[in-house]
This record gives structure tokens, C-alpha cells and sequence, in this order.
């Protein structure tokens, strides 16, 4: 599976600020990007690997961990779901995949990341990754 792409800061930004701009007039509008430096170690967090050892095997446990990072990390002020599921889209484009869950699915589950226990970190990226094989 080394041939995944990871996803580039150049492509988040971007991608973020189009969502930005999509939510600025919105009751929920998300936060300007200051900082690019504060995404880049989840951008990374799915390549990662330790002592020689690549933590995080497949396209799904990839997704699944820009998914947790994005929505769990409180990177941002407000919008921290919604990157992470723009984060899932990225991930599959880039890739060549099509994402095909429903709407009102991809908020359960980002709702389900954010409200779960850190030390459930694992088991969470595993339950998410089942959820996105769902899909296939």
C-alpha cells in the first residue's frame, strides 16, 4: 500500500478554503486557517511509522486516522468535524476512490469520533475504518 498518496498541505488549504468560504454567511461559519504548521502532524499521522514498522496498514486505517485526527484534534476553533470529513474526501480523491456514504452517515460518525474517549483512540480508528470498507 505504499503507493497511497498522502494528502499535501497545499491540498488541504485549499480545499479548506473553499469550505470556508462556503460557511461564511452560514450560523456555523468555520475559522480562517492562521497556522498551516498546527495540520501538518495530521497530514503525517497516517504514514507514520516506528521503528521501521508503518503503524497504520491500508487505505481504510489511513482514512480512518485523517478522520479521528481532523475531527478529534481541536486543531480549530469550530469546524474540527467538518475537516475531518472534508479531510475523508481529500483522502479518496486523491486516490483515486469514490466516497460514497450518505451525508447524515458521515456526521454520525464524526459526531461519534469527537464525543469518544482518547484512550479509545485505536478502537475508534478501527470502527471507523469498518464503517468506510462499508462503502467500498
Amino acid at each position: 500500500m505504499s503507493n497511497l498518496k498522502k494528502i499535501s498541505i497545499e491540498d488541504f488549504t485549499i480545499s479548506f478554503e473553499i469550505l470556508t468560504e462556503f460557511h461564511k454567511n452560514s450560523n456555523d461559519p468555520l475559522p480562517e486557517l492562521n497556522n498551516r504548521a498546527d495540520i501538518i502532524p495530521v497530514l503525517d499521522y497516517p504514514f507514520q511509522s516506528v521503528f521501521g514498522k508503518v503503524l497504520y496498514w491500508g487505505f481504510y486505517k489511513k482514512a480512518s486516522c485523517y478522520f479521528y485526527g481532523f475531527s478529534k484534534g481541536h486543531i480549530f476553533a469550530n469546524g474540527n468535524k467538518r475537516a475531518g470529513v472534508m479531510a475523508v474526501n481529500i483522502f479518496y480523491k486523491i486516490n483515486d476512490r469514490k466516497l460514497n456514504i450518505p451525508q447524515d452517515e458521515m456526521y454520525d460518525m464524526a459526531k461519534y469520533i469527537a464525543n469518544s474517549k482518547s484512550d479509545d483512540k485505536e478502537e475508534v480508528i478501527n470502527t471507523i475504518a469498518k464503517f468506510l470498507k462499508r462503502y467500498k
